[in-house]
């Protein structure tokens, strides 16, 4: 195009200043990018495909966290080089946060964790430290008393049997066996329980863990447990006096009658574990045993919530019960489940059972547990209007044929101390009779 074409054409949209703008606007548009062509909605339309597969993925997992695959990665990948390309494009600004969105999700739902929600951590330290402060006050008692004993046997190895020992020599002397592994190394021998101490070329001494005074002290152990701390560590701290000579095979194996040792049996009378519990005979007490301290428990230990009120909701009450876990009150949490779950024996030996998982779970994995939201309440027993009463009754209600039955389903998240949820969401069933108040039914396990 020659100067002067040129020039009529600048005249021309000099005359009209609307065309003007219009082909400024229109060049300011069609400019490339620093990429080269802006975004096209079909390029944001696969980029919304890619990203709804990670959305289900993290709908599938129930708000715990996921690891990206390579697919995922390459969506999210997809999304920002469009943003680079285009990021003035409203529709690719969307698209962006909606990508956000996910990407943070994948990392696990999150919940405020508020300093409230943790106070019973502090209680619950402030208790383990004045126990394990009398418990270790008690063993230097029996330690120091032991240092004066004649009777104590000052040093176990090598173990002393040979054929020139009187057996009555032995019997009855004190011994404390020290960081005992009892767990892993308890065998099954003769009808009874043993926990071995020692090697074959230093001698045994085996501690009878099927005796009177074993389970005596093991149930003391076990309140502890369940009152204040849980996991104790594997190794414990045993005091007992020698009973007999006693012939057992402590590398037993259930391919392998293993090699016969002689050692002497032990009778225990006491447990330690240092700066956490100290468990003693006592025949002043009903269970036969007690852990030092156990008896100001109840003078040292204060809870957030004492009873269940008759007119709690479904949330409130799952509420109260995750106190009762973490606040370790083992009376509130059986009040909060069904009264048939709790009738028997056996019934508490497995609520016993699943209260140390959730103990454990509740020291390792999770510090809360928030109930989010409950279902319908439907009424599966009872009388239920179905609306032709107040169509055609005469205002009195029937009696129904049994007690009325309501039952709802509430929803759990469990969390750790950053509030990423940890597990996926757990379901209690809960269940109300002739409209008295909410009951735990099914689902109390929440694994915390």
């Amino acid at each position: 195009m020659d100067s002067r074409k040129l020039s009529k054409e600048g005249n021309r949209f000099m005359k009209n200043p609307c065309r003007l703008i219009l082909l400024i606007v229109a060049t300011a548009f069609a400019v490339p990018t620093a990429y080269g062509q802006a975004v096209t909605r079909a390029e944001i339309s696969r980029a919304r495909y890619e990203l709804s597969k990670v959305e289900q993925k993290i709908k599938d997992n129930g708000g715990v966290s996921i690891e990206l695959s390579k697919s995922d990665l390459a969506a999210f990948e997809l999304v920002r080089a469009l943003s680079e390309r285009d990021s003035g494009n409203p529709d690719v600004v969307e698209l962006v946060e909606e990508a956000r969105g996910y990407y943070n999700r994948a990392k696990g739902e999150r919940f405020e964790i508020t300093p409230e929600m943790l106070a019973y951590r502090s209680r619950q330290s402030d208790l383990e430290t004045k126990l394990g402060t009398y418990a270790d006050q008690a063993w230097q008692v029996i330690q120091d008393a032991d240092a004066r004993d004649p009777n104590v046997v000052s040093t176990l190895f090598p173990v002393k049997f040979g054929a020139d020992d009187d057996v009555e020599d032995h019997t009855g002397k004190v011994v404390t066996l020290q960081d005992v592994d009892w767990e892993s190394a308890l065998f099954v021998q003769t009808g009874n329980n043993w926990i071995p101490v020692g090697s074959p070329t230093q001698g045994y001494y085996y501690i009878d863990g099927s005796s009177q005074e074993y389970n005596q002290l093991y149930a003391a152990l076990q309140r502890y447990r369940e009152q204040v701390k849980s996991q104790l560590g594997p190794r414990l701290t045993f005091r007992g006096t020698i009973k007999a000579p006693a012939m057992l095979s402590a590398d037993a194996k259930d391919d392998k009658p293993g090699t016969p040792q002689l050692g002497w049996s032990i009778q225990v009378n006491g447990i330690h574990v240092p700066s956490v519990v100290t468990v003693v005979l006592d025949d002043d007490h009903a269970e036969g045993a007690r852990f030092i301290g156990e008896d100001k428990l109840s003078e040292w230990r204060t809870f957030s919530v004492n009873s269940i009120p008759k007119d709690a909701d479904p949330i409130s009450l799952v509420k109260i019960y995750i106190d009762a876990i973490k606040e370790k009150n083992w009376e509130l949490h059986l009040a909060c489940l069904d009264p048939s779950l709790r009738l028997h024996d056996s019934q508490l030996h497995g609520l016993r059972y699943t209260w140390e998982l959730q103990q454990k779970g509740l020291e390792n994995f999770h510090c809360h547990a928030e109930p989010t939201h409950h279902g319908p309440i439907i009424v599966t027993k009872g009388f239920i209007d179905d609306g032709l009463e107040s169509f055609f009754g005469d205002g009195i209600e029937r009696e129904p044929a049994t007690g009325k039955e309501e039952r709802v389903i509430v929803t759990v998240q469990l969390f750790d101390e950053r509030g990423v949820q940890t597990v996926r969401p757990r379901y209690l069933t809960l269940i109300r009779y002739n409209d008295d108040r909410w009951y735990i039914w099914s689902g109390m396990t929440l694994t915390f």
